[in-house]
């Protein structure tokens, strides 16, 4: 059995300058799609696609999900598919990269394979205040 491809492309932020194109603002929304490719028909349970923020570092870890959804249940047909999503970002916590603690801000998606490893995909994002 080939193993399926899954990709995350989130679009652009609000900003034209390219190196703010990975920003997106508090109050402002995250956006794009997961893309599967599978060469053969694929039994699996379904797609699922969760966006949030962990901690990561020393101490106490925390995490939060804005986003947890499954755009598809049941097997995938042989071919190209593509899963859209948008969600608006909460006020907080911002994204932080401290020498002690980060604020990691993601897309993750898997596809859910009965008794195989899932394949996954995770596009990380930088939330900024406005």
């Amino acid at each position: 059995m080939a193993t399926p491809t899954i990709i995350i492309h989130i679009d652009p932020g609000p900003w034209e300058d390219p190196q703010w194109r990975n920003h997106r603002p508090t109050g402002g929304k995250v956006a794009g799609r997961v893309r599967v490719s599978c060469m053969e028909t694929l039994a699996c349970r379904g797609v699922r696609l969760t966006i949030g923020w962990r901690t990561e570092g020393r101490g106490d870890q925390d995490s939060a999900l804005i986003l947890d959804d499954t755009p598809h249940y049941g097997e995938l047909s042989p071919g190209d598919h593509e899963f859209p999503f948008s969600v608006e970002i909460p006020a907080g916590p911002i994204s932080y990269q401290g020498h002690h603690i980060k604020i990691v801000w993601f897309a993750a998606a898997r596809i859910d394979l009965a008794w195989k490893r899932d394949p996954k995909a995770e596009q990380q994002f930088l939330v900024t205040l406005p």
